[in-house]
C-alpha cells in the first residue's frame, strides 16, 4: 500500500557460487510481509540490507552440537549444509524441537543428509508427545554430546536453559 516495510529474515542455505541465497519464510495469517511475498515473480525488485550478525559454524575437527526450536531451524539449516559442502568429518549433531512431525520444515532434506553423511547424528524431538526441550532433556543432551562447542537458535528459553546447563558444569 505504498509503504516500505522492514523485515528481517535469515539465510536457510549458504550462498552457492553464483551468489544467489535462499531464504524460509513462514507465511501466517494476517502477516505483512510473509503474505506479501507470496506474490512475488521472476523479475520484481526487493531491497537488501547487507548481513547483520556473525552467527557461523566454527571451523576445526572438534565436535558440534546444533540445537533449533521453531523457526531458529532457519539459520541451523544455512550451517548444516555448509558443513556438508565443505565435507565436515567431525561428528555433528543437529537436534531440533517443534511441536508436530507436520510442523518439521526441511524434513525431507534432513533425512536425506543424516542417510548420507555419516558424521550427522539427527535428533528430532516433538514437544506434542514428549513435552517441551527442557534442562532436564538438555542436561541428557548436551552430557551425550559431551559438553562440545554448541549453536543454538530458538525461543529465549532455550537458549538460556541450555546455556546454564553449559555454566553449570564448568563448559
Amino acid at each position: 500500500d505504498g509503504r516500505r516495510v522492514h523485515r528481517s529474515f535469515s539465510l536457510s542455505s549458504p550462498p552457492r557460487a553464483d551468489g544467489r541465497v535462499r531464504i524460509t519464510v513462514k507465511s501466517s495469517p494476517g502477516a505483512r510481509v510473509g503474505g506479501w511475498m507470496r506474490q512475488l515473480r521472476p523479475g520484481d525488485v526487493l531491497r537488501l540490507s547487507a548481513p547483520q550478525g556473525d552467527f557461523c559454524a566454527p571451523d576445526g575437527d572438534a565436535p558440534l552440537l546444533l540445537l533449533s526450536a521453531g523457526s531458529g531451524i532457519t539459520p541451523l539449516m544455512a550451517i548444516l549444509e555448509d558443513l556438508h559442502a565443505r565435507g565436515r568429518t567431525a561428528p555433528v549433531i543437529f537436534v531440533h524441537g517443534c511441536r508436530t512431525p507436520d510442523d518439521l520444515i526441511f524434513a525431507a532434506r534432513l533425512r536425506e543428509l543424516a542417510a548420507r553423511w555419516p558424521a550427522l547424528d539427527l535428533r528430532l524431538h516433538f514437544s506434542a508427545q514428549s513435552g517441551r526441550l527442557d534442562g532436564a532433556h538438555l542436561a541428557r543432551l548436551a552430557d551425550e554430546a559431551g559438553y562440545c562447542e554448541a549453536l543454538v537458535c530458538g525461543p529465549q528459553p532455550l537458549v538460556d536453559t541450555l546455556t546454564q546447563v553449559y555454566r553449570d558444569v564448568g563448559a
